[in-house]
């Protein structure tokens, strides 16, 4: 197995953009790593069903009340937004807070999609440069056998970019239909919510708690 400065030395200048995009697709797989936990770890379906209730039962301000304690949940925010601008006007409201929070959920996918399309591509620039590495050895041989390490050296930057190039386009394309799976899974979690509410709320505020 090749060590890290040996992998380096052979991987050639296309290796390390490489492990630079590698680099910019972990730092978004851990921070929607971090958002998907703490959004799971702040669940709290029974109280989202208590505030839906006293929404429709037209207890605005208890559920305003339940729904700020439950302000870390995007679904309680988007209710929230509702309950303030409870009155024929909601429907727009709650649609720009459920846009906002779907937004949210999908941040930063769009770096995943662009290094599964960048980094297979720079695995074939670095393939072409390797080559022509190997190539130009048997060149500079003036028509004899170059030195084999000058030929392997080409081959070798040749085959680690292409490896690596697809390595790091597959973990990208991975984390990325897996980040778009849960952002649609909550899409689908808000619309049910706003359904259930926007025909109370455009009614207005019905009396005090």
């Amino acid at each position: 197995m090749m060590d890290t400065d040996v992998l380096l030395r052979h991987g050639g200048p296309a290796l390390i953009v490489l492990i630079g995009l590698s680099i910019l697709a972990w730092g978004v797989v851990l921070e929607r790593a971090g958002y998907w936990l703490a959004r799971w770890m702040w669940r709290d379906r029974r109280g989202l069903l208590a505030a839906l209730d006293l929404i429709q039962g037209r207890r605005l301000e208890a559920a305003a009340r339940r729904l700020e304690h439950l302000r870390r949940i995007p679904v309680a925010r988007v209710l929230r937004e509702g309950v303030r601008h409870a009155g024929p006007g909601v429907a727009g409201h709650l649609e720009a807070a459920a846009l906002r929070e779907h937004r949210a959920m999908r941040n930063h996918t769009g770096i995943l999609d662009t290094v599964t399309a960048a980094a297979p591509l720079v695995g074939i620039l670095g393939t072409v440069i390797g080559i022509i590495r190997s190539f130009h050895a048997f060149g500079g041989a003036g028509g004899g056998v170059p030195p084999p390490h000058q030929v392997i050296g080409g081959v070798s930057e040749a085959l680690i970019t292409t490896g690596a190039g697809l390595v790091v386009a597959l973990v990208a394309l991975v984390s990325a239909a897996l980040a778009r799976g849960l952002a649609d899974r909550g899409a689908a979690e808000l619309e049910q919510y706003v359904t259930a509410v926007e025909s109370v709320l455009a009614k207005g505020k019905a009396h005090a708690d």
